[in-house]
C-alpha cells in the first residue's frame, strides 16, 4: 500500500498536479521507509529538504525536484518496487 501512495505522491508531483511541500515531505518519508540505500534516492531527500514552490536564493524549485523523482522513478523501477 505505501508503494502505492509513493508512486502516486511521485506521479502527482511530476504531472505539477500537486507541487507542495507536504507532498514533497510525504515522498521523502515514505522513500525513507523503504530503507533504499542508493545515492539518486539520498541525494533527493537532501534536495527536499532545500525545496520550495518557485525556488528562490540557495532554494530549489519544483522544476529541479521533478528531474530527480524521473531518477528516482527509475531506481524503484530497476528495485521492482513502482
Amino acid at each position: 500500500m505505501k508503494l502505492a501512495e509513493l508512486n502516486h505522491r511521485i506521479r502527482d508531483f511530476i504531472d505539477k498536479k500537486d507541487i507542495s511541500i507536504k507532498n514533497a515531505q510525504e515522498i521523502d518519508f515514505l522513500l525513507g521507509d523503504l530503507n533504499i540505500d542508493n545515492e539518486i534516492i539520498d541525494d533527493l531527500i537532501l534536495m527536499i529538504a532545500l525545496y520550495v514552490p518557485g525556488g528562490g536564493d540557495f532554494l530549489l524549485d519544483e522544476d529541479q525536484i521533478i528531474n530527480q523523482l524521473r531518477k528516482v522513478e527509475i531506481v524503484l523501477r530497476n528495485w521492482n518496487m513502482i
